[in-house]
């Protein structure tokens, strides 16, 4: 087993998790998960990661505003050029 994880995008704001947020996220550090980045998909979800990270330290918030990504699939209109892989944007 692995002990020393970093988990380095997470969404356990996300509501999947409602019922049991704090019991997942009790549990990580027992799974050998020792940090884990919290990745915002909108202010308010941001907002909730960075609550989160007040009340377990070994978890970290990624602003919204902090970076930009594209997930595989169709890209989004208004996007132009290539990423390094080629993908067209």
């Amino acid at each position: 087993m692995f002990t020393q994880i970093f988990d380095t995008h997470s969404h356990y704001t996300d509501s999947a998790f409602d019922e049991d947020r704090d019991q997942v996220l009790d549990a990580l550090p027992k799974e050998g998960i020792v940090h884990a980045v919290l990745a915002g998909t909108t202010l308010e979800d941001s907002a909730a990661g960075i609550a989160l990270t007040r009340r377990y330290d070994y978890l970290y918030a990624a602003r919204l505003s902090g970076a930009a990504g594209a997930h595989g699939g169709r890209p989004q209109s208004g996007c132009r050029g290539r990423d390094r892989a080629g993908l067209s944007l």
